[in-house]
C-alpha cells in the first residue's frame, strides 16, 4: 500500500475555501465523528475546519469512514483499489486526488477497473485550481448479491423460454 507521496504537501498551496467558497470537509462529506485516514502523507488543509468529533489519522492501519490519498500514477490508484477493503469500512469511501492535467492516469479505464475491486465511482470534485479528487465507495455486499441474483433470474427466464420454444416445435 502507498506509504508516502513525492508530492506531499502539494495541496496546501491554495486552500479549498479560497477556490470554491465551500469548505473541503463539507465537500468531501466529512460529518461529525468521522474518522479520516490520510494515506501516503498527502497534506490537505482542512484540519482547522473539521466537524465536531472528526478525527484525522495519517497512514493508519485502522479502518476509517473516509480515506484521502494523492496519486501520480495508475499504479498508485490500483494499489489503493487493492487495499480498499482494508482501508475503509464497508460504508466508507476513498477520495483519490491527482493533478487536474495528469496525463499519466487514464481515469476512464481506472473507473472500469474499480468495479473489479468492488468499488463504485461516484464522481469528482475540484480541490484546488490544479487538483481534483475522484470518489470511490465500496459497493455493499447486498448490491452485488442483488445484481448476481438478477443475472441468475434473467438466465433462468431465458432458458425457460428456450425450453418452451423447443417443446412446441
Amino acid at each position: 500500500m502507498l506509504t508516502h507521496c513525492k508530492y506531499s504537501g502539494i495541496l496546501s498551496g491554495m486552500s479549498y475555501v479560497q477556490y470554491t467558497k465551500i469548505p473541503l470537509p463539507e465537500r468531501l462529506g466529512i460529518a461529525e465523528g468521522s474518522h479520516i485516514n490520510i494515506i501516503n502523507n498527502a497534506s490537505f488543509e482542512f484540519e482547522d475546519s473539521l466537524p465536531v468529533g472528526a478525527r484525522i489519522h495519517h497512514n493508519s492501519k485502522m479502518r476509517s469512514d473516509i480515506a484521502l490519498a494523492f496519486v501520480i500514477s495508475e499504479a498508485d490508484v490500483i494499489s489503493l483499489f487493492m487495499h480498499a477493503q482494508e482501508i475503509v469500512y464497508s460504508v466508507g469511501c476513498i477520495w483519490i486526488a491527482s493533478f487536474t492535467d495528469n496525463r499519466l492516469i487514464d481515469w476512464a479505464k481506472l473507473k472500469q477497473q474499480a468495479r473489479l475491486y468492488g468499488l463504485a465511482d461516484e464522481g469528482f470534485t475540484y480541490i484546488t485550481s490544479f487538483a481534483t479528487a475522484t470518489k470511490f465507495r465500496i459497493k455493499k455486499q447486498r448490491d452485488r448479491a442483488e445484481r448476481d441474483l438478477t443475472n441468475v433470474y434473467g438466465r433462468l427466464n431465458f432458458l425457460e423460454t428456450k425450453w418452451q420454444e423447443q417443446s412446441r416445435g
